[in-house]
């Protein structure tokens, strides 16, 4: 049976729990098309995005290679926890700083609502954050994230909302560079982080598109823009994933200006969006949104798949 939701027929949702692999429990999603995983043990993350019985193109620290611990770490957590990477997309706090990496190992609950699902964890103890993460079925291969930070505390929060997406090793991050104007004030930024090597061979650019490689290398990569254009690809083993976040030129980012990062390491890739700079009060809470689209694509058209949805 077939549905019709926001103008697209997709095969009937269906989402059901599972286990997957050493993350335990899952919240599995599938509408015909795509296959999405949801970690409920730990996390939350979606740690599985894949076209229907194709490839996962979402990282995962099967070996638990990529941690965080520490003094920090031994003051604010008596039970020994400190922070696991897991995989996959999760929801971080930002500007980044020591309370960003809180140890999210508790178990997630969950309510389903239609062709939607919200995910809950426990109030980050040291933040005093809320979070919650939901995912959107829409059908033709595409599917919305929502961000949410509530705030618990008795004064306000100041933070960004980052949807980080890490990736699989061997692909490449592609996001446009905005257009060139006209006047006497800038139009285009771009950040470099402290171990950020500009002349790296995986960094590269033409005049419409720049692109990161993940690879072996001695030292991480890292860059972020104003992308007016809002969106960004992320291309694998003939898998193309597509981001696409808001752009307000009346908003103040973090990491001076910031709604787009990309990040890479020898085990993976990341694509990142972030929201604007808010003042949460008490008892308050701000929103993200993420479009997300997977395909499979030719890697002839990778650039003109990812300009079609700049327009949509």
């Amino acid at each position: 049976m077939k549905t019709k939701i926001s103008g697209v027929y997709m095969e009937s949702i269906i989402i059901k729990e599972g286990e997957y692999s050493e993350w335990g429990r899952v919240l599995e999603l599938c509408d015909g098309q795509i296959e999405v995983k949801v970690t409920l043990d730990i996390g939350p993350r979606i740690i599985y995005l894949a076209p229907k019985g194709g490839y996962n193109i979402m990282f995962e620290d099967s070996e638990d290679k990529i941690t965080k611990g520490g003094e920090y770490f031994e003051d604010h957590f008596e039970d020994g926890r400190i922070w696991h990477i897991i995989g996959g997309h999760r929801l971080w706090k930002a500007p980044e700083e020591l309370a960003t990496y809180y140890p999210d190992l508790d178990k997630v609950s969950y309510e389903i609502n239609g062709n939607s699902v919200i995910f809950v964890t426990e109030v980050e103890t040291t933040t005093g954050i809320l979070k919650t993460l939901g995912i959107t079925m829409l059908g033709g291969g595409r599917l919305r994230v929502r961000h949410e930070f509530y705030n618990t505390l008795n004064k306000p929060i100041n933070a960004a909302l980052w949807g980080l997406t890490v990736l699989k090793a061997g692909g490449t991050v592609y996001f446009p560079i905005n257009d060139k104007g006209e006047g006497f004030l800038p139009t285009r930024n771009y950040v470099l982080w402290p171990y950020t090597d500009i002349n790296d061979k995986r960094f590269s650019y033409d005049d419409q598109y720049f692109s990161v490689s993940q690879s072996i290398s001695e030292k991480p990569f890292k860059i972020g823009a104003f992308l007016k254009k809002g969106v960004a690809g992320y291309y694998n083993n003939g898998v193309l994933f597509i981001k696409k976040f808001a752009a307000d030129d009346n908003c103040v980012y973090p990491d001076f200006g910031c709604n787009f990062e990309t990040y890479t390491d020898n085990s993976m890739i990341e694509c990142e969006s972030l929201s604007p700079m808010y003042r949460i009060d008490s008892d308050k809470s701000e929103v993200h949104y993420e479009e997300w689209s997977l395909s499979c694509c030719n890697p002839e058209d990778i650039m003109e798949t990812i300009t079609k949805h700049i327009d949509k």
